[in-house]
């Protein structure tokens, strides 16, 4: 049984790389059925017990019943009690205006803005809270760059997973390009040793290092225990303990590709990674490409992904509770008071602000 119930929270998490914050229960059982190969009256019997013991949750979505990973039922609520305040609080900065301050840092920063994007950070300056959408390549991630510096001073497989996913690229290429020698650490799964190409996955205000920033081992200090990584020409020391927050980057999933260019870009299309065949994710590795974009797999998968148009349901609860306490939900028109914003980046002149009042 202990096996089984660790499959619960297993079967949760496969669905967790998907975007999924849990699943409906009709889809969670026949899931950890084919995971674990036990009947369906044992998973139900250990989902019981994990409910009990609080390491699952149980809410409805919709109408739908879903089962949520304890943690990240809570992290989803607290997102929502977070952007309540945001919401009732105050602007953050100053009073800045866009018509002097976005040529301003475009002058200093060499970027230079479509139209829609000028319209994205001007609103961004006056709003609480700001969600940009719009398709890939449109540019979201530049208009985000250029706002924070406005107010203060971005080639794989859509799986880790499997023999063409970005783990094992990661492994074959650094044992290719990046042989280790004896000044090299194992942690986490994973083998660093100075010259490797690396990735930040998660934010780090300390050492300011953010959420798929790109650097490179300069040094392996074994006596320490550290280790130094160059980011832009700046030295971050990570301590061994804390190397969960770097991967190599030889290969990078398109999810952590969002956002960044590259001269050439080899994707993997693969029939194997058939629930990750979908035209945006496609679309959003192709445009991550300046010179040279290589496909390489099956034509058979490229037709899957151009004719699969239709995203797929990400289950959260989150929607909800900003629909029921918060009151988003609603578009208004456009007044400076309104805390809520968004702007979709690829559709000129097409914003909206949300209320939350």
């Amino acid at each position: 049984m202990v096996r089984v119930r660790a499959g619960i929270s297993y079967a949760l998490t496969e669905g967790m790389d998907e975007g999924h914050c849990g699943l409906p229960t009709d889809d969670l059982v026949p899931l950890a059925e084919k995971l674990l190969e036990v009947p369906q009256e044992l998973i139900r019997t250990a989902l019981d017990l994990e409910l009990a013991d609080g390491a699952v949750t149980a809410d409805v979505v919709g109408d739908r019943r879903c089962v949520f990973l304890a943690g990240l039922y809570r992290a989803e609520r607290g997102i929502a009690e977070r952007l309540l305040k945001l919401g009732t609080g105050k602007l953050p900065w100053p009073s800045i205006d866009p018509d002097k301050a976005i040529p301003w840092i475009e002058q200093r920063t060499g970027l230079v803005l479509a139209e829609s994007q000028r319209s994205a950070v001007a609103l961004a300056l006056t709003s609480k809270v700001l969600v940009i959408t719009g398709g890939p390549g449109v540019g979201k991630t530049r208009g985000h760059r250029l706002r924070g510096q406005t107010i203060h001073r971005a080639a794989r497989s859509r799986s880790h997973r499997g023999g063409v996913g970005a783990r094992s690229f990661n492994i074959e290429l650094q044992a290719a390009l990046n042989p280790a020698g004896e000044r090299k650490v194992e942690r986490f799964g994973w083998s660093f040793a100075p010259g490797d190409k690396v990735m930040q996955i998660e934010n780090d205000y300390d050492k300011e290092v953010y959420n798929g920033d790109i650097g490179y081992i300069v040094d392996v200090d074994l006596d320490e225990g550290e280790l130094t990584a160059s980011f832009d020409g700046r030295s971050v020391i990570y301590g061994f303990g804390e190397l969960d927050t770097l991967v190599p980057a030889y290969a990078v999933t398109i999810h952590k590709s969002q956002g960044s260019e590259y001269p050439a870009v080899i994707i993997p299309v693969l029939t194997q990674h058939y629930a990750m065949l979908q035209r945006n994710l496609l679309y959003t590795g192709i445009t991550r490409g300046k010179r040279l974009v290589v496909l390489v797999g099956q034509k058979k998968a490229i037709a899957i992904a151009v004719r699969n148009v239709s995203g797929r349901r990400r289950w959260s609860k989150l929607r909800e509770w900003l629909t029921v306490n918060i009151g988003v939900g609603r578009f208004a028109t456009p007044t400076t008071s309104a805390p809520v914003s968004v702007c979709d980046s690829s559709r000129p002149g097409k914003s909206a602000r949300l209320s939350l009042s």
